[in-house]
């Protein structure tokens, strides 16, 4: 299982996931060093199980730092658009890394290249799950359409009902 974004999702879904039983989980971030000290306050929050000792975390740019072939590559991304700023509690502007929070084209910049990039670590049908900010559904699912590697794309709603996963498998066409 492979996930960009902050090493502490990693933790949290390995946790929540009982039945995940990964060889090997990655974790990177380009934000936060990928170090003992990050594992040490993650496991203060209780993040950290047994298991997370296996996690491997990584300090790079999405995909790219990652060597594949992973069974998973489940990321929250930056999704917000610039022209959203405004629109943003001043919590979340003060507290959250603005490079985790905001990508360009329409916040959908980073979400392609994980549709890119993620074709060449995801083994052959392997899930590639992205969180996706509102509204951008049916674009980021035009995006994912486009390109061979993937197959039987969907987006699924959240909680309360709002578009919120890319979900899809990459096809048995190639290896990555």
């Amino acid at each position: 299982m492979a996930g960009p974004g902050l090493d502490s999702h990693g933790f949290a879904r390995k946790r929540e996931w009982h039945e995940c039983r990964a060889r090997r989980q990655v974790g990177n971030a380009i934000a936060v060093p990928a170090d003992p000290v990050n594992r040490q306050a993650f496991h203060h929050e209780g993040a950290i199980t047994a298991e997370a000792a296996r996690v491997q975390l990584v300090q790079g740019d999405l995909a790219c730092a990652l060597a594949g072939p992973f069974d998973v590559l489940l990321a929250n991304p930056p999704y917000i658009a610039e022209s959203e700023r405004p629109e943003l509690p001043t919590d979340v502007l003060d507290h959250e890394p603005h490079l985790a929070l905001f990508a360009a084209r329409d916040g959908l910049a980073v979400v392609e290249r994980l549709i890119d990039e993620g074709a060449a670590i995801v083994a052959p049908d392997g899930l590639l799950a992205l969180e996706l900010g509102a509204g951008q559904g049916d674009t980021a699912l035009t995006r994912l359409a486009a390109d061979p590697r993937w197959v039987g794309g969907e987006v699924r709603k959240d909680l309360a009902g709002r578009s919120r996963m890319l979900i899809a498998r990459r096809s048995q066409e190639g290896t990555p």
